[in-house]
């Protein structure tokens, strides 16, 4: 296809589309008798403006650059590009694509226009507002928005100069409870809301991100096998086997459901969301538990697997992890002190 102007293109045999994303999705339309006709005159223009004068960078402030000078690069407006960028930018799940909309929107924040830009300093001045994980979120989008814009030569590599430093995140410390009173939480969290709860169950026993569990599908799951196949946060499909008690929660809903074949296990909005994480963190207050916001269940997750004697390339494919183990072992691998208890009481250091 030929691009003609923004979310406008050609195709080869003369058909004009527009171009629509909602979400990670891209939808194709064909125009009508009066919107072809408006898109053979943006062609007409795209067209004199390739042959004759090129386009003029109003953010930058630099005027038309002259026809005569070999180095002119013919580019859009900033906010325009950042659009392109976003428009072809292949996303491996729907959460990858609403972290691109987040960072796309904390570097406008700090830069508007091409002269304004400059990986580097923005990194630095995001840095200074005392963020910790988001800085290297940041680091990642102006790495991949630089890189498009030099591909379609809107800028050189000397114009993006410098190494944006990464941020060391120090790994969480979360006290693991006692299998009682994460019992009790669940229970206690099913009690006040039946969907709420099965979900917070749900992640506690399958060691999921947040997004992962809510975005699990019926055709993902083998009951006969007792697996499912997920696409995890860097793209990677793997197939991770089910805890006999996960594997029970997911068959009592597939039969309350109907015995469905596709759709989701969980249907949770925005709303739901919320309410899940104000569930978690009221009980798990209430009980004195570290466990008060949804990710740290896939902290427990791990450790109790670890304490179960799972090997940490074990662990690692039930979180998902391509490393084998090592980050596992750093981050997510937590002292369980009810069991650290119970081994001192049997250890014997001399005869």
């Amino acid at each position: 296809m030929k691009h003609i102007a923004k979310n406008l293109y050609q195709h080869e045999n003369g058909t004009y589309y527009s171009l629509h994303r909602r979400g990670s999705r891209q939808f194709k339309k064909s125009l009508g008798t009066k919107d072809r006709a408006l898109a053979k005159a943006l062609l007409r223009q795209s067209a004199s403006a390739a042959t004759g004068v090129l386009c003029r960078d109003t953010n930058a402030g630099s005027g038309t650059a002259p026809l005569s000078d070999p180095t002119a690069v013919l580019r859009p407006d900033f906010l325009v590009a950042v659009e392109q960028h976003e428009q072809n930018t292949a996303f491996a799940s729907p959460s990858t694509a609403r972290n691109l909309q987040t960072r796309k929107r904390t570097m406008l924040r700090f830069c508007t226009a091409w002269s304004e830009f400059q990986p580097v300093s923005i990194w630095k001045r995001f840095d200074a507002e005392g963020w910790i994980s988001a800085q290297n979120q940041l680091r990642w989008y102006l790495r991949s928005f630089s890189n498009f814009c030099v591909n379609q030569g809107w800028l050189s590599a000397s114009q993006i100069a410098g190494k944006i430093p990464r941020k060391t995140v120090p790994p969480r410390r979360i006290q693991i409870p006692s299998p009682q009173l994460v019992s009790d939480l669940l229970l206690m969290c099913e009690a006040e809301n039946k969907e709420c709860g099965e979900f917070i169950r749900w992640m506690a026993l399958s060691g999921l991100r947040l997004s992962g569990a809510a975005g699990i599908d019926w055709s993902e799951i083998s009951f006969s096998l007792g697996e499912y196949k997920r696409r995890m946060k860097g793209g990677s499909e793997v197939v991770i086997p089910l805890l006999p008690e996960a594997l029970g929660l997911l068959e009592k809903r597939w039969l309350a459901s109907g015995q469905p074949k596709t759709g989701l296990v969980f249907s949770l909005g925005d709303a739901r969301i919320k309410r899940v994480r104000r569930l978690l963190r009221k009980y798990a207050v209430g009980l004195g538990i570290g466990l008060t916001y949804p990710h740290a269940l896939r902290h427990h997750f791990a450790s109790v697997a670890f304490a179960a004697g799972f090997s940490a390339g074990e662990v690692a494919l039930m979180l998902g992890h391509k490393d084998g183990g090592a980050l596992a072992l750093r981050v997510y691998g937590h002292v369980i002190p009810s069991q650290l208890k119970q081994k001192v009481s049997t250890l014997r250091m001399v005869a």
